[in-house]
């Protein structure tokens, strides 16, 4: 029979006991699993997209985004998730996740790239008009141009939305850029890019009361016109609803550059707009019962392609019977001249020509055989010359001048 030390057994499971109590242990949850969605985001200038983030495991978890850089903003949107409004410049950025789960933090991050959208090729919006006045119940035509980069895709859109600040003071058709008054007072009108919203151009507005005019018409805003050209300005002037009998519907017509067009007419008769110039004026049209009711026309005035005439050969029939090269040191017989005509813009009908000796050496001499002294003014080239019309035909053919040279003997 074997014996057992009791006593041994016990104090060695008390000793045991005690070192296991007289320790301090500290238990380390395990770290939550995040995933980010999506796990690095790719968007065009202007953009607005979405990012989330899902977090398992852990306990008091919250959720904290923060832009990384300038070239986005980043706005919280729920517990998990949050906007982002990329920037008008391509680059880089980034979007700071941090979660805090159990006291602790655990920080993730989305890159960004953000690419040139439709948007980079818009450069700027600007509207013709500085300000605009319109009459209540009146309406005036807004006009906006949209500047392209260079290089920009071929159908980037020009075209731009049109808004009223205010509209129970003044209206504006989001297509046409037409402005209607609505109560006096003042108010903007905006033109936004539609192939960049971030791209805008706004102007004052001013509604005055009730004008004797309802609206002026002009047709087209733009016109070209080539250097020399006339044109008359169909202005159709409606009056208001009440105005007394007699009042004017004619209009009163300006140039913003009368080196490029005038103006003449006007009031009772159409206005008539000559080009001068070459270059870009604006035409400003104003009703005369209303000055305040006017409309623009941009005007282009191109410089007319001068009449151009060569001389493409000149020849005598040689020995063998064809034409050779005229020697003109030397002539005997009929010259032949081939010429060229371009008429660019214009519509020459005849051809002068010309032959015979120089007006101040009638006999080409030199020494005892001149006339010893120069000839003036224009009797000597009719007294020394001969002329000859060429007409022209306008098949695009070559023309052909035959041309008799006498030559006769020293009297």
């Amino acid at each position: 029979m074997r014996l057992v030390n009791w006593r041994a057994l016990v104090v060695g499971a008390v000793g045991f006991g005690l070192a296991a109590c007289g320790d301090d242990v500290t238990v380390t949850p395990p770290p939550p699993s995040i995933t980010l969605n999506p796990t690095s985001l790719t968007c065009t200038t202007g953009q607005t997209t979405a990012v989330g983030v899902t977090v398992s495991g852990g306990s008091n978890t919250s959720v904290t985004f923060t832009a990384g850089g300038s070239g986005i903003t980043v706005t919280p949107s729920g517990s998990s998730g949050a906007t982002v409004v990329c920037g008008s410049t391509p680059g880089a950025a980034v979007i700071n996740v941090a979660v805090t789960s159990g006291g602790q933090t655990f920080n993730s991050s989305i890159p960004v790239t953000i690419t040139g959208g439709p948007g980079t090729s818009v450069l700027a919006v600007q509207i013709s008009q500085g300000s605009a006045t319109v009459s209540v119940g009146g309406t005036t035509q807004l006009a906006a141009t949209v500047s392209l980069a260079p290089g920009a895709p071929a159908n980037t859109s020009t075209a731009v939305t049109w808004s009223s600040g205010d509209a129970t003071i003044a209206s504006v058709s989001a297509t046409t850029g037409v402005v209607t008054g609505v109560k006096t007072g003042q108010t903007t009108i905006t033109a936004t890019s539609v192939a960049n919203t971030s791209l805008k151009a706004t102007i004052p507005v001013t509604v005055t009361a009730q004008s004797l005019v309802q609206s002026l018409a002009v047709g087209s805003s733009t016109l070209n016109l080539q250097q020399g050209q006339t044109s008359q300005i169909a202005a159709t002037v409606t009056l208001a609803a009440g105005a007394p009998a007699g009042t004017s519907t004619g209009v009163t017509c300006t140039s913003s550059t009368t080196t490029v067009a005038t103006i003449s007419g006007g009031t009772t008769a159409p206005c008539t707009i000559t080009a001068v110039g070459a270059g870009q004026s604006v035409i400003t049209v104003r009703a005369v019962a209303d000055t305040n009711i006017r409309q623009t026309i941009g005007l282009t005035v191109a410089q007319v392609a001068p009449v151009r005439l060569t001389i493409q050969s000149i020849n005598v029939i040689g020995p063998a019977g064809t034409q050779v090269p005229a020697d003109l040191t030397n002539v005997a017989g009929n010259l032949f001249l081939t010429m060229n005509l371009d008429p660019g813009d214009n519509r020459p009908d005849s051809v002068v020509v010309t032959i015979g000796a120089e007006a101040h050496l009638p006999f080409g001499g030199v020494k005892q055989t001149g006339n010893g002294h120069r000839e003036g003014g224009w009797e000597v080239y009719e007294f020394y010359s001969e002329t000859k019309v060429g007409y022209i035909d306008f098949s695009g053919a070559l023309q052909r001048a035959q041309i008799d040279n006498y030559l006769g003997t020293p009297d």
